[in-house]
């Protein structure tokens, strides 16, 4: 998100727990790769000038959110050539996640991932 907030000079704030939650190397990956596929969307299509990440775990889900302030989508309206929203749902159903997408033209949207932990 740093990286990304310097290069794009945007406003990026992370939200998570202080203590690491522990994950297995493929959640974590999958849920990496997911977060900034996200962010990258926000950036590039939405051209949001602010994105939240929040995380946060409890006893048996993980919960990550990227949230942006940019110019919002249909998601019922198929995007022919843009792979990104079928990868990230691609990627949360091989950690047996789901994503949720909430968006509107000129709302901004909430891309969110639940992963079921143990």
């Amino acid at each position: 998100a740093a990286a990304l907030a310097a290069r794009e000079q945007l406003t990026i704030d992370v939200h998570a727990p202080v203590e690491r939650v522990v994950l297995s190397p493929e959640v974590e990956e999958q849920t990496y790769r997911v977060v900034l596929e996200a962010l990258n969307n926000a950036v590039k299509h939405a051209r949001a000038t602010r994105l939240d990440v929040t995380l946060g775990a409890g006893v048996d889900v993980l919960r990550v959110a990227v949230v942006d302030d940019g110019s919002g989508f249909d998601p019922a309206t198929p995007h022919p050539g843009h792979l990104g929203m079928s990868t990230m749902r691609e990627r949360a159903a091989a950690i047996g996640g789901e994503l949720v997408v909430d968006s509107a033209p000129w709302e901004g949207t909430r891309v969110a991932l639940h992963v079921p932990l143990g």
